[in-house]
C-alpha cells in the first residue's frame, strides 16, 4: 500500500511545526493490527517541499510519522493514518 503521510510547516521554515526538527529526522512507524509494538516502516522518504512522508508497507495498522525521540513520550501532532481493508 502506498501512502502520503503529511506533516506541519505552516510557517513554511523548513521546521516540523511543534518539534522543531528537520524532516529528515522524520520516521513513519507502523502499529500492525492485534499488535502493541511500533515497528519503523524500512524505505519510508521525506519530501521536504510537499511536507510528506512517502510509505510503501503491506501491513495494514495504524501509521505515524515521529523523530526517534518523540517516540519515547510525544507523537507527532498529526493525525494517525489508519490503514485498513475496505
Amino acid at each position: 500500500v502506498a501512502m502520503a503521510l503529511s506533516y506541519p510547516d505552516a510557517d513554511g521554515d523548513g521546521l516540523v511545526d511543534g518539534l522543531n526538527v528537520e524532516p529528515a529526522d522524520l520516521r513513519a512507524y507502523v502499529l500492525p493490527a492485534g499488535d502493541s509494538v511500533w515497528n519503523e516502516t524500512p524505505g519510508a522518504r521525506v519530501d521536504a517541499d510537499a511536507h510528506v512522508v512517502y510509505v510503501d508497507d503491506n501491513r495494514l495498522g495504524d501509521y505515524v510519522i515521529a523523530c526517534l525521540w518523540s517516540l519515547a513520550g510525544v507523537i507527532l501532532d498529526v493525525p494517525m493514518y489508519r490503514v485498513f481493508p475496505n
